[in-house]
């Protein structure tokens, strides 16, 4: 109570306090709420709310209610706990260093960095943003609406860092010549999560604070409008529309909104005016927006800008950075050395250009392999269907599977347990396990040998040319008052939680398959922290053989098949090895398949959809980012 009289008296006169936060989570050592402090900031400072920070049901006394993570919880708790109280999410975001594998981005050098916990940067952009999606358009119960309207994103959190890969994304193993008598620490190893940019090293990127701001900050807007297209690329020439909802929780209403098209630098280019009246904090269930958009010879980058005011004078202003693009053009492809391979696609472009071997771009229906070093050396491939395609997005190149879903416990095996629309969860096991789901896991309470797990997806991954299965788990239990430390001690170290998992993939044909047990992997837990273990499948290396799942287990299938690896619509693993008194989380698999490095693009597709002919490129909103060839990772890492 003496601390936090004494922080309350230094801090109570400091206008950026908001609140006052009297503990975190006790609840995990089992201590009741803090009733007494919360009385005591209430008394020391009758302007601020005071509460505990906490999962709801242990933030029942403060002024306002709290709540942490469990994000399909969140409406429940409000409703059950505090409805009369203004909600605060002041944990919201649950992407830990020590729980995501750590990966590059799509052209195999970019920087991860710790706004994702060295996880994709698609990964944690998700996490943040569907958690943030559970409270944006609010809720009515009780006669009333509801809106979350403060809360804390967990990234923020952090001073953030950029990562370097290192050592093929794999342990690093120290070794030393000397240890005794000299300075310094002696690290055993070193996780690829745990290495930061150097920023004295003039050589790597620099430090980039808060890079992570992006990702959320449209939640972060008075102004929203959460239905806008994502497209960044438009024809010239046209009148645009874009209808969806409006949250205007600008303090000042308005009266006009002008619809600007405007150059970087602010030069007006069109203007579109309409009057309207809008109180401060309204919502607007169906509101339209228009541009006339001027035409243009060349690709240029503009703002398309919706100008709020009141009685002339401007108020909050929204603007999302685009391109124009021109009419199509004819293309000259042999003066821009683009060759053109196949019937369908030559007579898209008129003609097949250059030679493939003296090509600078390469435009082709799939990948050849025999291109890859030209691409090494610069060369761009843009593998294109030249047929009509409506959604881009039914040539998916990878899947983020999370394990988890509403609550539930089942005992024995169980099948096609719905975990989202598009995800479905089935698990056999040879005894009585308890298989517990979580909303951000799936948790076997006592893994025997010979269970295995699935989860199938909508749509399918292309493995054929490139695949890599990262699979997402923790060997946690809790440890009570004790520390892992000491439980991990207790436990006899890594033997007592050692696991060894074969890769399950299901062909369209419905077939299961399974690696050979020269491919296993182990799933281990070598350190104390029970976190921060990923486990990588190279697809397209591993051998394969057919099985037949059932619920006590899996058994092989009576007809010699091989499997279909352009087309997976199911993943899953399968446990060779397991001690049974060592619970196994499953938080997820990420999938990353398709042909090598291209960009998806549709050239007689539907309008305002990327290019409208070669001679246009614009690499950055390409599908998968470029078609730069993966940068060669050294073996070893050498350490002075």
């Amino acid at each position: 109570m003496a601390h936090t009289e004494r922080m309350v008296k230094r801090l109570r006169n400091r206008p950026s306090v908001l609140m006052w936060s009297v503990a975190n989570e006790l609840h995990w050592r089992n201590f009741p709420e803090p009733v007494h402090l919360i009385e005591l900031c209430n008394e020391l400072d009758s302007t601020r709310p005071a509460f505990n920070s906490d999962f709801s049901p242990w933030s029942l006394h403060g002024d306002v209610i709290a709540h942490h993570y469990d994000a399909p919880s969140m409406w429940s708790d409000w409703k059950k706990y505090g409805p009369d109280k203004v909600m605060v999410w002041d944990e919201i975001g649950n992407v830990w260093q020590q729980d995501r594998p750590h990966k590059t981005g799509s052209a195999g050098f970019e920087i991860s960095s710790q706004d994702v916990q060295t996880g994709t940067w698609r990964e944690g952009w998700e996490q943040l943003r569907s958690d943030i999606q559970v409270f944006a358009d609010g809720k009515e119960f009780n006669g009333r609406f509801y809106r979350v309207n403060a809360y804390v994103p967990w990234e923020l959190s952090y001073s953030f860092y950029r990562f370097q890969p290192f050592n093929n994304f794999q342990r690093l193993d120290l070794k030393y010549d000397q240890v005794e008598g000299t300075k310094g620490m002696k690290p055993a190893y070193i996780n690829t999560c745990a290495t930061t940019i150097n920023i004295y090293d003039p050589t790597l990127p620099e430090n980039e604070p808060n890079p992570a701001l992006y990702c959320f900050n449209e939640y972060l807007q008075r102004v929203r409008f959460p239905d806008d297209p994502k497209a960044r690329t438009l024809f010239s020439g046209e009148t645009i529309e874009r209808n969806g909802r409006l949250f205007y929780e600008d303090y000042r209403p308005a009266d006009q909104i002008e619809f600007r098209v405007e150059t970087p630098d602010g030069k007006l280019l069109s203007s579109v005016k309409r009057d309207l009246s809008l109180a401060a904090g309204e919502y607007v269930p169906e509101f339209k927006s228009e541009w006339n958009l001027p035409q243009v010879d060349d690709v240029t980058p503009v703002q398309l800008v919706r100008q709020f005011s009141l009685k002339g004078e401007n108020g909050y202003r929204k603007a999302d950075e685009i391109k124009l693009f021109p009419r199509f053009k004819p293309v000259d492809l042999k003066g821009r050395k683009i060759a053109v391979v196949g019937k369908p696609l030559q007579k898209l472009f008129g003609g097949a250009g250059v030679p493939v071997s003296e090509a600078q771009t390469i435009i082709a229906e799939s990948f050849d392999s025999a291109w890859e070093k030209q691409v090494a050396n610069g060369t761009c491939v843009l593998v294109q269907q030249a047929g009509y395609r409506e959604d881009v997005s039914q040539m998916p190149d990878g899947y983020s599977l999370a394990a988890g879903g509403a609550g539930r416990t089942h005992r024995k095996a169980f099948s096609n347990y719905a975990l989202t629309d598009q995800t479905r969860l089935s698990v056999g096991t040879t005894g009585t396990d308890a298989i517990t789901i979580r909303n951000d896991k799936t948790i076997l309470e006592h893994p025997l040998p010979g269970t295995w797990l699935t989860l199938e997806f909508e749509g399918s991954v292309n493995f054929s040319e490139v695949g890599k299965v990262a699979l997402d788990y923790s060997l946690w239990m809790h440890p009570g008052k004790i520390g892992y430390a000491r439980q991990h001690a207790s436990m006899g170290g890594a033997p007592f939680f050692r696991k060894k998992a074969r890769l399950l993939l299901r062909d369209a044909s419905g077939q299961w398959f399974v690696s050979v047990p020269d491919d296993a992997q182990l799933l281990q837990r070598p350190t104390p922290a029970p976190r921060g273990i990923e486990v990588s499948f190279d697809v397209a290396e591993m051998e394969w053989e057919p099985v037949v799942l059932d619920s006590t287990g899996m058994q092989a299938a009576k007809k010699a098949v091989a499997p279909d690896m352009s087309d997976v619509s199911a993943v899953g693993l399968v446990l060779d090895e397991s001690n049974p008194d060592s619970p196994l989380q499953i938080v997820g698999f990420d999938l990353r398949g398709g042909a090598h490095p291209a960009a998806i693009v549709q050239p007689g597709g539907v309008k305002h959809q990327l290019l409208a002919g070669l001679g246009q490129e614009d690499f950055s909103f390409w599908r998968g980012g470029s078609s730069v060839r993966m940068l060669s990772v050294p073996e070893k890492n050498i350490i002075a």
